[in-house]
């Protein structure tokens, strides 16, 4: 057979093996990267299960876990192991579909809410120049920090009336009822906007604290 013909012959061969004009088919297994985003109160703390079809894998809180070695196809991914109040985003179980040697990717988002709790979504407007940030004070707890014009969730609240107090004002008033009692809603989140007035600046605040008292105003007798 002559060099020309022979060599036709092995461009025909690869042109066939290669499945003709369109692309080759990828080869090799498929894999899913699984991750978790988990807000809300922190009630998980051993992790999840990530089941696929019917074997479980661990997948830790706000992780992620790769699972290789699959067929390409469709498979079932459920997520287990969640605690009471915890809720997933999204169809769970969900079907996943996988190509050869490519990574397929899904996320599980999830929100907790302690049982029997609800919260509070304080805020704060300063009108003028404050001494230092706020401390919020929330009855049976220790007060915890906020900034004059801050955001801040108080989680796992019980569910019913609960007192909030704004404190460490310095020379600032709060412009509304301080305390204030709420009504917690179970599962649920509430608002309230704490409005500061800061009119002193705090030099002139400090000087008015420090100037003594005025002398008692005596009136002359009748006669």
């Amino acid at each position: 057979m002559h060099a020309a013909h022979v060599a036709g012959a092995i461009s025909l061969g690869a042109l066939l093996a290669c499945g003709g004009d369109g692309p080759a088919e990828p080869a090799g297994a498929a894999e899913i990267a699984v991750v978790n985003r988990t807000s809300g109160d922190p009630l998980q703390t051993d992790g999840y299960l990530v089941r696929l079809d019917g074997k479980d894998h661990g997948l830790p809180v706000g992780g992620s876990i790769a699972l290789a070695g699959l067929e390409a196809g469709d498979h079932r991914l459920e997520l287990t192991g969640i605690a009471a109040g915890c809720m997933v985003s999204g169809a769970n179980p969900r079907v996943i579909h996988t190509r050869p040697a490519e990574q397929a990717q899904t996320i599980f988002l999830v929100s907790c809410i302690a049982p029997g709790t609800g919260r509070v979504f304080v805020q704060t407007s300063t009108y003028g120049e404050a001494e230092g940030d706020y401390v919020i004070e929330v009855e049976g707890e220790a007060g915890r920090p906020i900034g004059t014009k801050d955001t801040l969730t108080l989680r796992a609240l019980p569910a019913g009336p609960v007192t909030l107090r704004l404190t460490s004002l310095g020379h600032c008033v709060v412009a509304g009822r301080n305390p204030r009692t709420l009504a917690v809603p179970l599962a649920a989140t509430i608002g309230s906007i704490f409005k500061v007035r800061c009119d002193l600046p705090p030099s002139s605040a400090s000087q008015l604290r420090a100037r003594p008292a005025d002398p008692p105003l005596h009136l002359p007798s009748p006669e």
